[in-house]
């Protein structure tokens, strides 16, 4: 059985690791595409001149702030 897919995603800003499940689950409105990583460039590596060269799922940009999520 493969996993592979669009998948309900939350992500969770201000901390590396999260050990609970929070008491609410709230989805981003955009779906992450498994296998695939939410962030797409680490330090500003991958985005030239506003061009987001390593962002092939047009994720959004403020999805590279949150340090882990939730699928």
């Amino acid at each position: 059985m493969t996993l592979n897919g669009e998948w309900e995603f939350m992500l969770i800003y201000g901390v590396e690791s999260y050990l609970e499940m929070p008491s609410e689950f709230v989805a981003e409105e955009q779906k992450v595409n498994v296998p695939s990583s939410y962030r797409y460039f680490a330090n500003g590596i991958g985005v030239i001149d506003e061009y987001e060269l390593y962002n092939v799922y047009d994720y959004p940009s403020g999805w590279n702030d949150a340090e882990t999520g939730i699928l």
